[in-house]
């Protein structure tokens, strides 16, 4: 919303559910892969927020007070793989797979598939050494905040 950059088509709606590209009038995302996705949504939701009792969903689609904080639910899993399967051939079919998801063909104009987390990490070590990129308003919205509250203000990199 700070750089007025339009979002992506078919990502967002506005209040009344009309699909928007205008960062001031979005309201809410989408959910990725359409219905399957709102499904897979839906589970997660019962899993990680109404199975802890901390709904977020209903919370915010009814603009209750609770719904327009910032909150985060999870669900910790913790599984023995060894109860189902050795460990180092479960390692090693997880490597397996990878590899051949890796050699899958790629689509036009990527350089390589990744798999969860890799962007990540790229991103963390990219930062590490170049620092993280700011758009302009949030730089001068910070240096703002650092001037009012009598602080050095972040060294900002474009």
């Amino acid at each position: 919303r700070r750089t007025g950059t339009p979002l992506q088509p078919g990502w967002f709606v506005d209040d009344a559910g009309n699909p928007t590209t205008d960062p001031a009038t979005a309201s809410m995302t989408l959910p990725l892969g359409g219905p399957k996705g709102a499904g897979l949504s839906l589970m997660i939701e019962c899993l990680t927020s109404l199975l802890t009792g901390n709904a977020l969903i209903a919370d915010a689609l009814q603009k209750t007070g609770e719904g327009a904080k910032h909150r985060q639910n999870a669900l910790l899993l913790a599984i023995d793989v060894s109860k189902f399967v050795e460990l180092s051939a479960f390692r090693t079919q997880v490597q397996r797979l990878v590899g051949v998801l890796k050699a899958l063909p790629l689509a036009p104009g990527f350089e390589s598939i990744l798999m969860p987390g890799e962007r990540s990490f790229r991103s963390k070590a990219e930062r590490l050494l170049s620092g993280v990129p700011l758009p302009p308003a949030v730089q001068k919205e910070l240096t703002a905040i650092a001037q009012r509250l009598d602080v050095p203000p972040l060294q900002m990199v474009s």
